[in-house]
């Protein structure tokens, strides 16, 4: 964050981060979980995209609201059990697993996206 700072002017290193080792470790801890569950997002984004270009509309909301019962889910379980930050990491990393594998599953292997088979014309009597 030093390289980014406008060179004039003080950087408040003392407002962002903390000199406590206890601190700077589990910070330190929280990086490779924190880096997994931002890895696929960029991914994730276009194939929301994808969906919305197919009107899969009712498939994204459904989507949504499971994952919003199981976000809140989680947060209420790991509030309750006293997780540390990787945990917490870790499960934005497993979230955004299942919202890669759901909405890939949907585009790419659904019966949905092959094409509609021709009907077939009435034979004449």
């Amino acid at each position: 964050m030093r390289a980014c700072w406008p060179y004039p002017f003080p950087f408040p290193s003392s407002l962002f981060y903390s000199p406590l080792h206890h601190t700077v470790s589990l910070l330190f801890r929280s990086v490779p979980m924190a880096c997994l569950g931002m890895l696929f997002h960029g991914t994730i984004v276009g194939l929301e995209g994808a969906l919305l270009v197919m009107r899969d509309i009712r498939f994204l909301v459904a989507s949504y609201a499971l994952g919003g019962l199981l976000t809140i889910g989680a947060t209420r379980a790991m509030v309750q059990a006293k997780v540390q930050l990787p945990a917490v990491w870790g499960a934005l990393a497993v979230y955004q697993s299942y919202r890669f594998v759901m909405f890939s599953h949907r585009i790419f292997f659904s019966r949905r996206n092959q094409p509609a088979q021709p009907v077939a014309a009435p034979s004449p009597k």
